[in-house]
């Protein structure tokens, strides 16, 4: 993806010189912005850490190089692994005057930005929550695997600020699967939900056939659903179950 093209809904994105507050204040138009208003925050806050080692100049250009060569560097160094962080970003891009910490700072940002990026299509889009999720992640994983790993040779200072960056990416992935597995909780619930008032309704329409008549259908669909399961649900529960019947309205 070339620099050029990153936008949110309109908002062109420059990595270093786009302001986080203008970012969110722009995402926060979007109807569905409220559910994840701390995923963003986690990546926004990212990127101004990065930002701090990126000024000016040297910072656009890093910034730019690294979201351009950025899931290239990324098949080398997974591949190789974390030292060969700073090694590939100066092949790729043939910068060689910047300090270290500033290319492993302009990786980690080109990756936030791009979970950013991935996380904003769903909250326009309002798509499927999960791959959505997850995309953010993929980049958040990346943050943490290899910025961390990649500043173990910079001076004391530096290395400790990279390791910062790394532990926000880690606590907002953390963040991310508890948001996960929230969602896959919810699909079962409804799932088993849908079953079970698929059920009631099949036996509904048994109960209708032999004669049962419709004001004493609640009663007797409770005494089946406790023998079938042990518990059934209560008369009000189960009169909501037979308002979302078709055939019974």
């Amino acid at each position: 993806m070339q620099p050029d093209s990153l936008s949110i809904d309109g908002l062109a994105i420059h990595p270093t010189q786009t302001e986080s507050s203008a970012i969110r204040e722009h995402l926060k138009k979007l109807p569905v912005f409220s559910d994840y208003a701390s995923e963003v925050d986690a990546v926004l806050n990212i990127m101004d850490r990065c930002r701090q080692w990126l000024p000016e100049e040297v910072g656009a250009e890093l910034s730019n190089a690294a979201l351009q060569y950025n899931d290239a560097i990324y098949q080398v160094i997974s591949h190789y692994g974390a030292r060969q962080l700073v090694t590939q970003f100066r092949s790729y891009t043939g910068l060689e005057t910047a300090a270290d910490v500033q290319v492993i700072a302009a990786f980690a940002l080109a990756n936030a930005v791009h979970a950013l990026c991935g996380l904003a299509e769903h909250l326009i889009a309002q798509g499927q929550e999960i791959p959505a999720l997850e995309y953010y992640q993929m980049h958040l994983y990346c943050i943490e695997d290899y910025v961390t790993g990649a500043s173990a040779w910079l001076d004391p200072e530096a290395s400790a600020a990279c390791c910062e960056i790394g532990d926000l990416a880690s606590a907002a992935s953390r963040h991310a699967d508890r948001k996960i597995d929230g969602v896959l909780s919810g699909i079962a619930r409804r799932t088993e939900l849908a079953s079970r008032d698929r059920a009631i309704e099949g036996k509904a329409l048994e109960l209708v056939r032999a004669g049962t008549a419709r004001h004493n259908l609640n009663s007797k669909l409770r005494a089946w659903q406790e023998r079938e399961t042990g518990a059934s649900l209560s008369k009000v529960q189960m009169g909501e179950v037979l308002k979302r019947i078709p055939w019974l309205m």
